[in-house]
């Protein structure tokens, strides 16, 4: 069963590898695993692992995506033994495997159903992981559960379970807190005791892990009780420090304190946080900071020029905008502000939506808005084809505009559904003001102009409805 918390606010076995591609694998002086992938059906499958920040700075390799039936890549490590996460794009089922330097690692689908598993020493082993490998049901953990149950509860939600306050035994809450903390802390610190002395890598992992853990339970008790002492002790060295920061498994605390303290705090203004600098700390803590500062004004959706002008100071200070490039995308970044659609061809080539329209005066114009991720917009496809052939030398242009896309995937379907003419990749899908004025939030979306490419239909029917044919034809006959 998947936990997700609201406390803590919450995406048959392939052949071996040919000779050239294990040569390829020898020449790494880096630590590495291969991956062999199979499916049954035409399915994406995306690999990724923990960065630390000084990783994400450097813009290092973190994901791999295998998309073909047979697929095998070759996916960098970072240290001997760690943890790497798969799951299907669009789907909650993520899976934890615990991955060594030179292991072969077989991931093979069939009726939806995914098999994990590796060879080792002629013998072959499930290698997904979870953390109840190292949290061990005892007479400790009872204690602790028990204490946890006073504080929070479980709500079920369709295939999630959701951890909200248990605010029918508040009164319980002050004359249990202590205990529930001790517990906490000497539950993990047994555990943490035991795995140093034991030694090796993959129990230097377990360490971090049950270190991640008893900060996230400490967190969510936060949440629930008003403790000053125990937020003082959250937001104090013991977490908030460059060790924290630079370990791929504990820097997760570091981005809950940044929300608590500065992003979803009614007496903090982002703005006013970065131009303070975040100058009480040292200056690889600084720089994540304004990291987190500039991230938070994107998702609460700042004015695109405010942004804009704090990610320059960013790049003043610091030369690059590295670790703030995925989620630039958001505002687009780089892309000039236009009201209008600003679409790029198969040939790079970049035009205004207004000024196509000119070129196409006096014929009227069925838009098909779509994306390679779209399952639906792929679907109607042949029908947009079969509406064409219908319409086969009369006045009216198909054109497809892809919403939300990056350009490989774009490029890759287009040649898959063989979309060669007057098809466009929309640059600016989240800041036109296009978008906004015909609400076009979800895909797939037709639209019609007409002869003078004045929007006539703005919510038209789709390629595989009979109505689009005769809508076409009405309009061609001067409706």
């Amino acid at each position: 069963m998947r936990y997700f918390s609201i406390l803590l606010f919450a995406f048959s076995c392939a052949p071996d590898p040919s000779e050239s591609l294990l040569s390829q694998q020898d020449e790494m002086t880096d630590p590495a695993i291969t991956v062999i992938f199979a499916a049954d059906k035409d399915v994406q499958y995306v690999l990724y692992k923990d960065q630390t920040f000084k990783e994400r700075l450097q813009n290092t390799f973190y994901a791999d995506t295998l998309s073909a039936k047979n697929d095998t890549v070759y996916f960098p490590l970072d240290e001997p033994s760690q943890l790497v996460y798969g799951y299907v794009p669009l789907e909650l089922d993520r899976q934890t495997l615990l991955i060594a330097a030179g292991d072969t690692i077989h991931i093979a689908m069939k009726d939806s159903q995914t098999e994990f598993y590796k060879f080792h020493q002629g013998k072959k082993e499930d290698i997904r992981w979870t953390e109840s490998n190292i949290l061990r049901d005892n007479t400790l953990f009872k204690e602790k559960e028990a204490l946890r149950v006073v504080f929070v509860r479980e709500k079920q939600a369709g295939e999630l379970v959701f951890l909200e306050p248990n605010t029918d035994r508040r009164d319980r809450w002050h004359e249990h807190v202590v205990a529930y903390i001790s517990t906490i802390e000497r539950y993990y610190g047994e555990l943490i005791d035991s795995l140093r002395v034991a030694g090796g890598d993959e129990n230097a992992i377990f360490m971090d892990i049950l270190k991640r853990r008893q900060f996230l339970e400490l967190s969510s008790l936060s949440d629930v009780v008003n403790d000053s002492a125990l937020t003082e002790r959250l937001y104090s060295r013991e977490y908030i420090n460059a060790d924290y920061l630079n370990n791929r498994y504990l820097n997760l605390a570091m981005s809950i304190y940044f929300r608590k303290r500065y992003a979803y705090s009614k007496d903090i203004i982002l703005t006013e946080a970065y131009d303070e600098g975040f100058s009480k700390y040292p200056e690889e803590m600084r720089r994540f900071f304004k990291v987190q500062a500039l991230q938070s004004m994107i998702i609460k959706k700042y004015n695109r020029d405010v942004i804009l002008d704090y990610v320059s100071r960013y790049k003043d200070e610091f030369g690059s905008i590295t670790p703030l490039a995925p989620m630039l995308t958001e505002i687009e970044y780089g892309t000039v502000a236009d009201h209008d659609l600003i679409l790029q061809d198969r040939l790079g080539k970049v035009v205004k939506w207004g000024d196509l329209r000119k070129q196409w005066e006096g014929k009227i114009i069925y838009v098909d808005f779509w994306a390679s991720w779209c399952g639906p917009c792929l679907r109607a496809i042949p029908f947009s084809k079969e509406l064409q052939k219908q319409l086969l030398n009369q006045e009216v242009v198909f054109v497809y505009l892809a919403l939300n896309d990056k350009e490989e995937a774009w490029g890759d379907m287009s040649k898959k559904y063989q979309i060669e003419e007057n098809n466009y990749l929309i640059m600016n899908s989240r800041s036109s003001k296009f978008i906004a004025q015909t609400n076009l939030d979800a895909i797939p979306r037709y639209m019609i102009y007409d002869r003078n490419g004045q929007l006539i239909h703005q919510d038209a029917p789709g390629p595989d409805q009979k109505e689009a044919l005769e809508i076409i034809s009405s309009y061609l006959k001067g409706h």
